[in-house]
């Protein structure tokens, strides 16, 4: 997704580009099926496709989002068929991009290949500004790079929200390979933290 911020004089809208079923098949099926070591060319071998629940070993962790991945976008198949193909779209009402900038049940986000959001942002008036949102980044190196495609030089500042986790105390490797390519979008910066942020997504508990 992309926003961008619009003044408050300006009509709101949002345009929707939707994969063609190869595209889809290419950028959103092929990274998760490479990695588990299978081959899925067409939506026929995706709906009828057989997956493990789980592995264990080498990679499991990346290789076990595969599985859920692939598992959902199979599940969800019939909802969002019918997009893959489907000419660009034009929304003004933009309580109805839910379902497709979102996870939700209907499934019609994974045939979107791309949003564009004007908006107004609260309180930043006609600043130029405009936020790329990457959903996902850094659960598959493969799918990481098709995200960034055509961002280089077109990204000022990367802002990496993480999750914390009980059982480790530093940032791993899949976070250092996150880092490594986002420096690609803009290769002229030296020093990663003047384009990167790290924010850590820490929600207070019931007590």
């Amino acid at each position: 997704s992309k926003i961008f911020n619009q003044p408050k004089s300006v009509d709101q809208y949002a345009i929707i580009d939707f994969y063609s079923e190869s595209e889809f098949i290419e950028k959103r099926i092929s990274p998760y099926a490479d990695l588990l070591g299978i081959e899925i060319n067409s939506l026929y071998e995706l709906k009828t496709c057989k997956l493990p629940d789980s592995v264990t070993g080498e990679n499991q962790v990346r290789k076990n989002t595969a599985i859920s991945k692939l598992s959902e976008f199979k599940k969800l198949l019939e909802n969002y068929e019918e997009f893959l193909g489907k000419r660009s779209e034009k929304v003004f009402n933009l309580k109805d991009l839910r379902e497709y900038v979102s996870y939700s049940p209907t499934g019609k986000y994974a045939a979107v290949k791309n949003v564009e959001i004007y908006c107004n942002f609260p309180s930043l008036e006609e600043v130029k500004l405009q936020v790329i949102d990457l959903p996902g980044f850094g659960e598959i190196g493969k799918v990481d790079k098709i995200q960034i495609e055509g961002l280089e030089s077109d990204v000022d500042h990367a802002m990496l929200i993480l999750r914390p986790e009980e059982q480790t105390a530093f940032v791993g490797e899949q976070y250092a390979s996150i880092s490594d390519t986002l420096s690609t979008v803009q290769k002229e910066v030296k020093k990663r933290n003047n384009l990167i942020s790290v924010i850590l997504n820490k929600k207070e508990s019931a007590g």
